[in-house]
């Protein structure tokens, strides 16, 4: 069990990666322990479920798999971990392949060029999707300060076999003449709001004023039927990323999550189809 704490720390730790890449490293890390020890340990297991429960407060994704974790654990006391890791995977992980199809069957994607930011495991699976057309994709990545995750996102749509033209995020206004249209992902989506990395609403507004569509792409586990999600619980995290040894009597303030009206977005496109707004 310390082996598992210390994975699921790990995957706690991680401030480049987007919920649906955290949720398949913490279900990896769950199935290798289910490999390793034969026993239920049902009590030491809802503790770590409650540890990370308040860890990944702001991952709706990973919140939804806790959720039915503890479910299983009360109910299927005589099944093991992997049963329910293999229920779970049948059920969600071909998410984000239908989610990419449905983007695909909504959006023109030949000879455009797209931005994006920050590094979704949902975005990355809709341009997974597009190898086919990749010479008819030109993406423009954003830097994604202040983790920089954007270099990692990058690199992972090049190897994809797609073009990219990396630019800081500050620079986003200079290039969007040239840009067709934005996607970005979710970390939630409220009624009237969808919360994601800070920049987002920049590129929202940039969108609108460029007069260009502005797509998310959600899948449902991160829908609220509320506007109760905007007040989000979010530590400020470690100065020293923006500014490591600053002047004195500079306060420096670090948020990763920002909420955004949707009255900015395009369309909302999920696994399901369109979701109206």
């Amino acid at each position: 069990m310390e082996v598992l704490y210390q994975e699921a720390w790990d995957i706690l730790s991680n401030r480049q990666s987007g919920s649906v890449v955290l949720l398949n490293d913490l279900t990896k890390a769950f199935s290798f322990y289910s490999k390793r020890s034969n026993e239920g340990k049902q009590k030491e297991l809802r503790e770590l479920l409650n540890f990370l429960e308040t860890g990944f407060v702001n991952f709706p994704v990973i919140l939804h798999f806790i959720k039915e974790f503890k479910v299983f654990i009360v109910e299927k006391k005589e099944q093991n971990i992997q049963d329910f890791l293999d229920i779970y995977s049948k059920q969600w992980d071909e998410i984000p392949s239908k989610l990419a199809k449905n983007a695909s069957s909504v959006i023109d994607f030949t000879n455009k060029t797209v931005l994006v930011q920050s590094h979704s495991g949902t975005i990355l699976s809709f341009f997974k999707l597009q190898r086919q057309h990749f010479n008819n994709i030109k993406i423009f990545q954003l830097e994604s300060r202040p983790v920089m995750e954007g270099r990692e996102q990058a690199s992972l749509l090049v190897k994809s076999g797609f073009r990219v033209t990396f630019i800081t995020d500050s620079a986003a206004a200079r290039f969007f003449p040239e840009i067709d249209l934005v996607i970005s992902g979710a970390d939630r989506v409220c009624q009237n709001y969808f919360v994601n990395k800070t920049g987002t609403y920049s590129l929202a507004l940039l969108a609108q004023a460029f007069n260009k569509p502005f797509y998310l792409l959600s899948d449902s586990r991160k829908f609220y039927k509320d506007d109760s999600c905007i007040n989000m619980k979010e530590k400020a995290k470690d100065p020293k990323e923006i500014w490591k040894n600053p002047p004195e009597r500079i306060h420096i303030k670090n948020y990763y999550f920002e909420p955004i009206p949707t009255s900015l977005v395009t369309a909302i496109i999920t696994e399901k189809g369109l979701h109206k707004t």
